[in-house]
């Protein structure tokens, strides 16, 4: 073999050394870039699961408090509904005394200082509010309602100007008419399902609401002059005689913008597909932008995070829930979520300088391996050379 050919051949056997040597370094730095993409999924996943448990156990704790809001709500309009001189009340409220009204202004009292009703109201099961009442000249009224300025039977009540008509109800200034309409299918529903205690306990009382309507209450609208200030919900629960048979409700009357304050502040929404009810939360977020699911009472399969947790209440006709979501970049901002792409870009960052490193460390050795490998065959090639000469 030629000195030619045996060079060409370490040549070569050279260059598939260094190729095989890169080759190396690459699959290595490729290994470390799956290996850090893998811990990096791993960890993404550990971070988003506990984000869905946290953001979960938040939502079911916010239900838990508005449950327990309705809660003091029905517990004040039950205790009402239970006191022997409601029960044995006239149509007009006039066999009434001053202990029981003072019972019930602070029963009252306390319902407005714990969920901040607006009124009260003890309704006859036979009202007709679209009705004159022979009695009083006006349209049919509740028998008695408390708002904070109870008024005395006793004493001889301002003259005001008599409501005979629908039209002329919806004008008033403190407009009661559509809370009455409601009330009347309260009482519809009451004799239907529930006409007499015999089956009732009593600590369990049927607690009924409906569709929102504009109330009574002008407390914001007088600022504001926009309907949404002065809607809410009737929430009613039944009253018997003693005889036990349906006499008629006692019903609480609240704003939605007091609804609103039992929310948490944002991306969530109390609903009630049964009374077509929904109240947003009072800042705007996500429930807003997944308004379709929300009306749904479904959660929004497009979020990271999205839930509808059911809040407890008496009433037997519908189901009370919450429907929460937050946008993706609660997580996606977070510190957890931050970590993990800090990691994943480190980790990527690692792999490439390593293969670098490597590569150049292999680099040098080639060519280090190929300047003793030239000195060597100078070496040979010299002690040939004198070698002829010698000889």
């Amino acid at each position: 073999m030629s000195d030619a050919e045996q060079n060409s051949g370490q040549n070569s056997t050279k260059s598939r050394t260094a190729i095989t040597g890169y080759i190396v370094i690459i699959l290595i730095g490729g290994v470390l870039a799956f290996l850090v993409n893998i811990k990096s999924e791993k960890d993404y996943s550990s971070a988003l699961e506990h984000y869905k448990e946290l953001s979960q156990t938040e939502t079911e704790q916010s239900a838990k408090n508005i449950s327990y809001s309705l809660k003091q709500l029905y517990q004040g309009i039950r205790t009402i509904s239970l006191l022997p001189s409601v029960k044995n009340i006239d149509r007009y409220g006039k066999n009434l005394d001053d202990n029981a009204h003072a019972a019930i202004e602070q029963i009252y009292n306390n319902m407005v200082s714990n969920v901040a009703v607006s009124e009260i109201y003890i309704v006859p099961v036979d009202l007709e509010p679209e009705q004159v009442d022979s009695v009083t000249g006006n349209l049919q009224e509740p028998i008695l309602m408390y708002d904070g300025k109870v008024t005395d039977p006793s004493k001889p009540e301002e003259v005001k100007t008599p409501v005979t008509t629908v039209e002329q109800a919806k004008k008033v200034e403190e407009v009661e008419i559509y809370e009455y309409r409601l009330l009347k299918e309260h009482m519809t529903y009451l004799k239907q399902n529930f006409p007499n205690n015999k089956n009732i306990d009593k600590l369990k009382l049927p607690f009924i609401s409906g569709a929102e309507v504009l109330t009574c209450d002008n407390d914001d609208f007088e600022k504001s002059h926009n309907d949404a200030d002065r809607t809410g919900i009737v929430m009613s629960v039944p009253f018997y005689a003693p005889s036990g048979e349906l006499k008629g409700t006692i019903t609480a009357i609240i704003r939605n913008n007091t609804i609103k304050e039992m929310l948490p502040s944002s991306n969530a929404a109390l609903v009630n597909e049964a009374y077509n009810y929904r109240v947003m939360a009072k800042n705007d977020g996500q429930q807003q932008k997944s308004e379709e699911w929300v009306k749904q009472n479904k959660s929004d399969p497009n979020l990271l995070f999205s839930t509808v947790v059911p809040v407890e209440t008496t009433d037997p006709r519908s189901k009370w829930s919450l429907w929460a979501g937050y946008p993706d970049t609660k997580f996606t901002d977070s510190g957890d979520a931050n970590a993990v792409r800090n990691f994943k870009l480190a980790g990527y960052g690692f792999a490439v300088l390593i293969t670098i490193l490597c590569s150049g460390v292999w680099s040098i050795m080639q060519r280090s391996a190929n300047m003793v490998m030239k000195k060597i065959s100078e070496l040979g090639h010299n002690l040939s050379e004198r070698t002829s000469e010698m000889e």
